[in-house]
């Protein structure tokens, strides 16, 4: 499991457990929640004392796969990324967590230098002291740090994490379900946006990605931009930027959309042709309006994940963090 991702933004997915809690909005229609059900583990709940749900936890075997990452990895002189945890938050803190998380922490992550672990959590509020403490004085190079922000509401948790030492910093808005105008990115490297999939899925306006996208390029001047996902010799030898003088490169925020999920945005321009779709085809729609209830032009129609795709204003946007390879894309369609 995890050895190959249809997941855009990394190569690896790793889960040293099974299970969560939900604990805000966008995980109303859980992805993780939904496959795990439909694979027999009814792992999903709370944390109450004597009324625990529990986690599903592995063997040997499952953690020897990092450590196998890990050989191929330096083997292709090309550090893989690896996405913790897909299935769980790796700082949910209950006691029988406490074990699997210092595994991870303090025995695998140094053994796999060769490894990029991304740490996503919606629980940036425990990071601190669940972490081992020599971490906040000297931070693995090896270890990413990101959040999940789907609305204003909880812009909040990037403050956190802006604060915290780690390489890169990043921020994760998907689902996407409202605006992020009052999310700040200074201080974060990396911006992931996508929208809602499965039943239920929530449409996502597009100008709330167009938004956070043009604020990620307006960090940025336009050669600098291109240098986004150059390799570290790259950035090492070739010339810095005529532009800015590599002023400007500490404030890129690199961009990734990674999908529009079930609903395709339609811009004013291309409305009609979205109203008669939805007509034709009898597909659920909507309609958006502005602050005082009057349509302001764009329309979103469920069309299904795939269909919708990756581009955003006639292209895809697959920035990785400054210095950091791209990965070969892959062929699979598994998602964790």
């Amino acid at each position: 499991m995890g050895d190959r991702t249809a997941i855009e933004w990394t190569d690896h997915t790793f889960n040293p457990w099974w299970g969560c809690e939900r604990v805000s909005a966008g995980c109303q229609h859980c992805y993780a929640e939904t496959f795990a059900k439909r694979t027999g583990h009814l792992v999903w709940g709370g944390s109450t004392p004597g009324r625990e749900t529990p986690r599903r936890f592995f063997g040997e075997k499952h953690w020897d796969d990092p450590r196998r990452w890990n050989s191929a990895a330096q083997l292709a002189g090309r550090p893989a990324l690896v996405f913790c945890a897909s299935m769980a938050d790796v700082f949910e803190d209950r006691p029988d967590l406490i074990e699997p998380r210092h595994r991870l922490l303090t025995d695998l992550v140094p053994a796999t230098p060769w490894l990029r672990w991304q740490l996503l959590t919606k629980r940036p509020e425990n990071i601190r002291h669940l972490i081992p403490t020599d971490w906040l004085d000297q931070w693995p190079a090896n270890v990413w740090i990101g959040t999940t922000v789907e609305t204003n509401k909880f812009a909040y948790r990037a403050d956190i994490i802006r604060t915290l030492p780690a390489p890169v910093k990043f921020i994760s808005a998907e689902p996407l379900i409202g605006p992020l105008d009052e999310l700040d990115l200074t201080g974060i490297d990396w911006l992931i946006v996508g929208g809602e999939s499965g039943p239920g899925a929530r449409p996502m306006h597009p100008d709330w990605v167009r938004q956070l996208r043009d604020e990620c390029l307006d960090r940025v001047c336009p050669e600098c931009e291109g240098r986004l996902g150059w390799s570290p010799e790259e950035h090492d030898t070739r010339p810095p930027c005529t532009w800015c003088n590599g002023e400007r490169a500490a404030d890129a925020v690199a961009f990734l959309f990674k999908q529009w999920g079930e609903y395709r945005g339609f811009v004013p321009s291309e409305v009609g042709a979205g109203l008669d779709l939805a007509a034709a085809s009898g597909k659920p729609h909507k309609d958006w309006t502005d602050e005082s209830g009057a349509r302001d032009g764009y329309t979103s129609v469920r069309v299904g994940k795939k269909e919708a795709g990756r581009e955003l204003d006639g292209r895809t946007w697959d920035e990785l963090p400054a210095g950091v390879v791209r990965r070969p894309p892959t062929t699979t369609s598994r998602l964790w």
